[in-house]
């Protein structure tokens, strides 16, 4: 790597913005460096054949890394100086050019005695620093006093400045490698460089090792800074030839877009979708039904499949009703059933508000539980109207309807998808195999059966397409407004292929983080064909309960 280290040793930087003389250029740009080094080489007597060789060398490189602070910008105040004597500076221009011509005659070597005579004459006046300065007899003492500077005119002059927050700028390039003597050279004279930009930025220069670039050349970029090419220090040495430090100049230069990699934004990762998150129907019920706990989720969404499928009467399909034709359960992703309740907010009272039916996330079964769903909704309102049924037997009857336009948050697809990176249960999780006796007793046994039901419910976010989540924490207590203990839900009994039997699966409350960000909705465990393990997100401004 070479990198190099400019410090503003007075804490500011003065240079002009190369579009706008009202505006401070910050950060220096990379030409303006190249400029201070090229200047520093050629002002000594007898320039270094090395530091010439590292020059070109850096003027071959493509732009650098930059590495700098935020900068304070001083308002811009407009000063008015007198001007330059410019009749002295002619008069210096033209000596010094009747100086060259006589020592050309003289080295051409073809000049008679009186010829001689009159080149040396030529030099000697050339040099005759007296008459510079003597005063004129006949000269008028206005043209005096108009050498002065209260005598002559001013022109408007602005000095934008800049304090950066760290008073260095670092330029780098991480491919490009010097020996040892290159390098040693190029420290010699950034050792001599005294200023960069406006004489009054005294600099301090070398060479480091090690940065953290801020600046990146970057096609489309929001910043253009100059940099050189090759033939820069050659394009450099004419531009001298033609202003001598006295006329304007303009450095010589190309532009460069920069991207400023503090500013950019990382784009989120898509978020990661689960088996369920294929679309969403809402079921809202009427506000003159009655209202039931979240502990009557199983046996609700279980009387709502059953008016389901209850419609048209012919044979549904396996997306619909989640079995084969020899009414063997389906191993695909199938449509679930999963009543809402009032959770998460101020208030929440835990009741069930709504039932979403849930399509898989795979688009052409999405589509054939569409198709079947329909067909189900245009039936049941021929047969029933606008207000429909859902008969729960001793527990009594809801009213509601399909929605296209849900009135609560609850019944919105939006209140429960995210997405988010952690996500909280609602209803409890139904574990898929026996931890063991889940108890807060601290015991050896208690500690194995409650990292079970973590291993459990991780088991449970791959089942449904998942990565294994960053971070676990189960429990039996709600982690949320509105949410019930897991121990207050009847049990869940599931068919056990090992022991032949049906078993009550053990429930636990999670909260689960990932990676990524998740777009649900999202149901975890068994059961949750049937609204157990619905998983609420948790916005960056809400908190747990």
């Amino acid at each position: 790597m070479l990198a190099i280290e400019v410090e503003f040793l007075t804490g500011r930087y003065v240079a002009t913005a190369h579009d706008d003389r009202n505006e401070s250029e910050w950060p220096p740009h990379p030409a303006r460096l190249f400029s201070a080094l090229v200047a520093t080489w050629a002002e000594t007597d007898e320039p270094a054949a090395s530091e010439r060789s590292i020059l070109e060398r850096l003027e071959s490189l493509a732009a650098p890394l930059i590495t700098a602070s935020d900068a304070a910008r001083r308002a811009v105040v407009t000063h008015f100086v007198p001007v330059n004597d410019a009749a002295v500076v002619r008069t210096y221009d033209k000596r010094v050019a009747d100086m060259e011509v006589a020592f050309a005659k003289l080295a051409a070597g073809d000049l008679k005695p009186t010829g001689i005579h009159k080149a040396q004459n030529a030099i000697a006046r050339a040099r005759d620093v007296e008459t510079y300065v003597a005063p004129d007899p006949k000269a008028p003492v206005a043209n005096a006093l108009a050498l002065l500077p209260s005598g002559r005119g001013k022109q408007a002059r602005t000095y934008p400045s800049v304090t950066p927050t760290e008073p260095r700028v670092i330029y780098s390039w991480p491919t490009a490698e010097l020996e040892a003597e290159e390098r040693s050279s190029l420290d010699e004279l950034l050792g001599r460089v005294v200023r960069v930009g406006h004489s009054s930025s005294f600099v301090a220069c070398r060479l480091v090792d090690e940065t953290e670039p801020t600046l990146v050349p970057e096609r489309g970029g929001g910043h253009l800074l100059r940099w050189v090419g090759e033939g820069q220090l050659e394009a450099l040495k004419r531009a001298y030839d033609g202003h001598k430090e006295v006329r304007p100049r303009t450095l010589p230069s190309r532009g460069v877009r920069y991207q400023d990699v503090r500013r950019l934004v990382v784009p989120e990762p898509e978020p990661l979708v689960p088996d369920m998150a294929g679309g969403w129907l809402a079921f809202e019920f009427a506000p003159t039904s009655r209202r039931l706990s979240a502990t009557t989720t199983l046996s609700v969404a279980r009387a709502f499949r059953a008016a389901v499928l209850s419609y048209p009467g012919s044979a549904h399909p396996e997306v619909l009703c989640g079995h084969m034709i020899d009414n063997s359960p389906t191993k695909r992703p199938h449509v679930s059933f999963v009543p809402l309740p009032f959770v998460g907010q101020r208030h929440a009272s835990g009741t069930l508000m709504a039932i979403a039916v849930l399509l898989p996330s795979d688009p052409a079964l999405a589509v054939e539980a569409r198709r079947a769903l329909g067909r189900v909704i245009k039936a049941w309102n021929d047969a029933e109207g606008p207000t429909k049924q859902i008969r729960l037997g001793s527990k009594g009857i809801l009213l509601g309807d399909f929605t296209n336009d849900p009135d609560l948050k609850t019944s919105s697809e939006r209140w429960w998808a995210g997405p988010s990176k952690t996500w909280v249960s609602v209803t409890p999780i139904a574990l898929s195999s026996n931890p063991g006796k889940l108890q807060r007793n601290g015991t050896e046994r208690s500690a194995k059966a409650w990292e079970a039901a973590e291993q459990s419910v991780i088991a449970a976010c791959r089942h449904v397409g998942l990565p294994e989540p960053a971070n676990v924490s189960v429990g039996r207590s709600p982690l949320l407004a509105g949410v019930l203990p897991a121990d207050k839900y009847p049990a869940y009994f599931q068919f056990d292929r090992r022991q032949g039997r049906d078993l009550a699966r053990a429930f636990v409350h999670a909260s689960v983080t990932f990676e990524q960000p998740v777009r649900g909705p999202l149901l975890l465990g068994s059961g949750r064909y049937f609204g157990l393990g619905l998983m609420y997100p948790i916005r960056d401004t809400q908190a747990l309960s």
